[in-house]
This record gives C-alpha cells, sequence and structure tokens, in this order.
C-alpha cells in the first residue's frame, strides 16, 4: 500500500488529482488482474523449454547481447526462440533491424507488465538478464531457470539492492574464481550458485570488429593512438550512491582550464581521448565542443554506429579508468592501464570495495594529479607498456580462460 501510495504522488506532481486518480484507479485494477492471472498460470500454466527471454540494462545490450547474438549465429534458432524483454521495443527493432528476436514492450507506460507479455515472462524455459531478471523468481513455474549473466565484477562493493534475503537465480556468472567467494557473500548464496565463466562479452574483446577497426581509424585522423576514458559514476542520475562533494567532479580534471590544458597536450602528442560515462552518471558541467583530441561518447552513438562498447574496447591503444569493473575486462584486451585515484580514501568511506587491498588489483598507473596523468599519456605515445607482467599476474588469478566464452556459458547452464 505505501508504494501505491508513493507512486500515486508521483503521478499526481505530473497529471494532477483527477487524471491522477483514473490512473491510480487503472494501476489497482491491472495489478489485481495480473495478480489472478498469475495464480492461474502457477497451477496451470506449462513451460516451454524453446523459450527463452533475455534482459539487459540498457536494453540489447552487454552479456546478454553477446550470448543472444551468438545463439542466432550458431544455429539455436532452428532449436530455441529468442525473446528480448525491453523497455523501448519500438527503438530496439528501428536499431537492430537484422536481429532475428522478437522484441517486447515489458511494461506499459504506467510501469506496469503487460498482460499480453506475462504468459511468456512465466513459461519460458529459460530467463538471463543482466540485471534484473525480467520476471520475480518467486512467481516462477516450477521448473523454470533463472540465469544472472551479471554485468560486472569490480572493486566496488555492490549495493545493498544486490543482496536479497533470499536466492533471485539458478545461476550466477562471475569472470573467473577470485570473484566466487566476493558474489557468493554479496548476493547472499552458497558459492555452488556462482560460477566462474567468464563473461559472455568477453569474446567481444578477442575478436576484433572491422566495424571497429574503421571507425578508430576515422578518430584517429592524424593522430597515431587512441585511449578510453571511462569513470565510474560518482553522482549517479536517481542520488543512490556516493553523494558526498567530493565525489561531484570529474576524476583529476578539476575544471574547464585542466581539461583544456590535457587536450593540448594530447594534440601534442598525438592520442584521441574517448571519453564514455558511466550509464548513471550525471552529466559534468564540461563543454567538450571546445577540445580537439577529446571526445564525448555515449551508447546512443554507438548504437547508430552498430558498434558495441566492448568491440570499440577490443581496438583502443589503453584505457583509463578507477573502480570501475571494466578494468578487469580489459585484461583480456591487455594493453596499458591507469587508474584515477585521487578520490580514492573518500572512496573508502563511501561505496566501499568488494575485497582487501584493492590497488595490488589495479595492475597499471596510480593516478593522484594531472601531471600523473601526463606522463601515462606520454608513454603510450611513446609505446612504453611498464605493467604488462602484472596485467598478466592479475589476469591469471581473476579472470577464467577460454577459447570462446558464450559456448562455455550455454554449455553450463545446459543450452
Amino acid at each position: 500500500m505505501s508504494r501505491l501510495l508513493q507512486k500515486y504522488k508521483e503521478i499526481r506532481l505530473s497529471h494532477g488529482k483527477v487524471h491522477s486518480i483514473l490512473i491510480m484507479t487503472y494501476i489497482i485494477c491491472h495489478k489485481l488482474i495480473e495478480k489472478l492471472y498469475v495464480k492461474y498460470l502457477m497451477h496451470f500454466g506449462k513451460l516451454n523449454p524453446s523459450m527463452i527471454i533475455f534482459e539487459s540494462s540498457p536494453d540489447y545490450s552487454d552479456n546478454s547481447r553477446a550470448l543472444s547474438d551468438y545463439m542466432v549465429n550458431n544455429g539455436y534458432l532452428e532449436k530455441y526462440k529468442i525473446y528480448w524483454s525491453v523497455s523501448n521495443a519500438d527503438y530496439c527493432r528501428r536499431i537492430n533491424r537484422k536481429a532475428q528476436v522478437i522484441f517486447l514492450q515489458n511494461v506499459d507506460k504506467y510501469g506496469e507488465h503487460k498482460l499480453s507479455n506475462v504468459k511468456k515472462f512465466m513459461t519460458a524455459g529459460v530467463l538471463l538478464g543482466t540485471h534484473n531478471i525480467v520476471w520475480s523468481y518467486k512467481d516462477s513455474i516450477k521448473g523454470q531457470r533463472h540465469i544472472r549473466l551479471w554485468h560486472g565484477c569490480g572493486y566496488k562493493a555492490p549495493s545493498d539492492t544486490d543482496k536479497r534475503s533470499f536466492r533471485t537465480f539458478d545461476f550466477g556468472c562471475v569472470i573467473g574464481p577470485f570473484f566466487v567467494k566476493v558474489f557468493s557473500y554479496y548476493w547472499n548464496v552458497e558459492e555452488k550458485y556462482v560460477h566462474p565463466t567468464g563473461f559472455a562479452r568477453y569474446d567481444w574483446l578477442k575478436t576484433k570488429s572491422l566495424k571497429a577497426i574503421a571507425y578508430k581509424e576515422r578518430i584517429l585522423g592524424d593522430s597515431s593512438k587512441l585511449l578510453i576514458w571511462m569513470p565510474t559514476f560518482r553522482n549517479d542520475k536517481l542520488g543512490r550512491y556516493n553523494s558526498l562533494e567530493s565525489f561531484a567532479g570529474f576524476p583529476l580534471l578539476q575544471d574547464q582550464l585542466d581539461w583544456e590544458r590535457f587536450d593540448e597536450l594530447c594534440v601534442r602528442l598525438k592520442i584521441k581521448i574517448l571519453v564514455k560515462l558511466h550509464i548513471f552518471q550525471k552529466d559534468y558541467s564540461i563543454d567538450y565542443s571546445k577540445f580537439k583530441n577529446i571526445h564525448l561518447i555515449n551508447n546512443e552513438d554507438l548504437d547508430q554506429k552498430g558498434i558495441n562498447l566492448y568491440e570499440l574496447l577490443a581496438v583502443t591503444d589503453g584505457l583509463i579508468s578507477d573502480y570501475s569493473s571494466v578494468a578487469f575486462d580489459y585484461l583480456i584486451v591487455d594493453k596499458p592501464m591507469a587508474f584515477a585515484l585521487d578520490d580514492y580514501d573518500n572512496y573508502v568511506h563511501s561505496r566501499g570495495f568488494a575485497f582487501d587491498n584493492p590497488k595490488h588489483y589495479m595492475p597499471g598507473h596510480h593516478l593522484y594529479s594531472l601531471e600523473d596523468l601526463g606522463k601515462f599519456v606520454r608513454e603510450v605515445a611513446s609505446g612504453i607498456d611498464l605493467h604488462s607482467a602484472w596485467r598478466r599476474e592479475i589476469r591469471k588469478d581473476a579472470i577464467t580462460e577460454s577459447d570462446c566464452y558464450c559456448r562455455d556459458i550455454l554449455t553450463a547452464i545446459n543450452i
């Protein structure tokens, strides 16, 4: 009841009193009908083992897309029918016209499950997702399997929302043995439910896309090296984490003048920088249009070019990050890395870390100032790679090796 009241207050702010009462009447009736329908399907519904539903955030991306695309390209459609639960089905169909999957609009404009899809959600043999699985584990028909493909194994302590008092999946993927105990604790499950399969998207890192190579060449122009900077979010859009003022700014570069100085250095060194912000990050007040060698990119830009982020990562010449899980993923690329740690002490007391001694697992330059950043890009420009042995050491501990991660995951979950 408290959730409905909160929802009413939110709707009233944007729709007014009369209209919001009509909307809430619809929502309450919808929930009652859905509840009855779910009870009916729990008793009389029958699983369809050949139906598979994927989910990801953002839509049609990440580990879920890597695994779905692998299935499409390797003959699995002869046995299985693949659906995608997405927040914007029209956009997905428009951007991905050649995708041989069916996009389902997961909720209506008021945030309620579309009744036409409830049966699919409940009777699909397997549900797979990177964040929240499309359908509640508690409301599943007996025999339905929920696979947590997950979205990142990194330094940050998982949020409280990731930890439940009950198990919500049958099989959870992590990138290697090091993270089994870590995520067994944070997911509050026995270790037998956490599997070091690696991530499906690692196959993108191992096979360089021709589109990504062409995109890199266009971006480079007369420059010689391409770095990507991917900071984790410090102030996220929903205000859930890291609300300390010390996290308000971009790491290392404190103001527009710092950015301009850094851009001038990159021009001299013939280094191009792509800045890819976390999808939850609030916008920084930075005017990127003034820079010659620094470019801001987002998921929509890549969608328009038919390239996914991990295909792009595979062709870059180095990574700048911090506490983001992408640093572990980038070990597959095996190129120089740098970690912006100027707010490390504050981060310890804010979000915190998932394991002890996190700096040991950051195999690259540790950056605390603009001068440190300059030293790193100069080394990249000169072809100097000081930490390759350290990267190999951490990769050996943290990541399960495979020549085809998608195949191994499908084998492990018996698809």
